[in-house]
């Protein structure tokens, strides 16, 4: 019996989609979410991590996503504004 499910799904993105994606582990950092400081001296770091990245990588291939739960998105998002 032949499957009936194809092995990918046409869409316009599909040729984006289908780039290799490459996921590489960040630094620990004994920081607390709950205290505002921190969450500035993470966003620091996440920025420079950002900015070392940039000038190795391809300025066009590059995408971050910030990742986390809800309250920890909230938090950070509120730090980015000071």
């Amino acid at each position: 019996m032949a499957p009936h499910v194809p092995q990918y799904i046409k869409s316009r993105l599909f040729q984006q989609l289908s780039k290799k994606t490459i996921m590489f582990p960040v630094e620990v950092l004994d920081l607390n979410e709950q205290n505002h400081a921190d969450d500035v001296k993470i966003l620091q770091n996440v920025q420079q991590l950002i900015i070392d990245l940039y000038k190795e990588a391809e300025p066009d291939n590059l995408r971050v996503a910030k990742q986390g739960d809800q309250l920890a998105r909230s938090r950070l998002s509120e730090a980015m504004k000071t």
